[in-house]
């Protein structure tokens, strides 16, 4: 009797300490998981700042833009894109990319 008592006891600290364990890992993983989100909005933010600002200064102003700058724009909305963008700046990357770079000499 006195060895079940023992077993039982034994498995409910097992339990209650795997729950525990469990327990802190899921609320890491979820705090985790906020935190990803949380960089990857203000990345998508960045990006589209960056796109608007560029579409100002290259389309709408039509200033030159350099071929460096150009790849750099590609790189951006690129990323844009694969971070989930959602679309309100397709029109604007649209009008960056068809601008003509040109290879700036000064």
């Amino acid at each position: 009797m006195t060895e079940l008592v023992i077993e039982n006891g034994f498995a409910t600290v097992i339990t209650v300490l795997v729950s525990g364990a469990l327990g802190f890992f899921f609320s890491q993983a979820k705090r985790l998981g906020k935190r990803e989100r949380a960089e990857r909005e203000i990345l998508k933010a960045i990006a589209r700042k960056e796109i608007m600002d560029a579409h100002e200064r290259y389309v709408v102003k039509k200033e030159r833009m350099s071929v460096e700058r150009y790849h750099e724009m590609e790189r951006i909305c690129s990323a844009y894109t694969d971070l989930g963008g959602n679309g309100s700046a397709k029109p604007l990357i649209a009008d960056l990319l068809a601008v003509h770079p040109y290879v700036i000499t000064e």
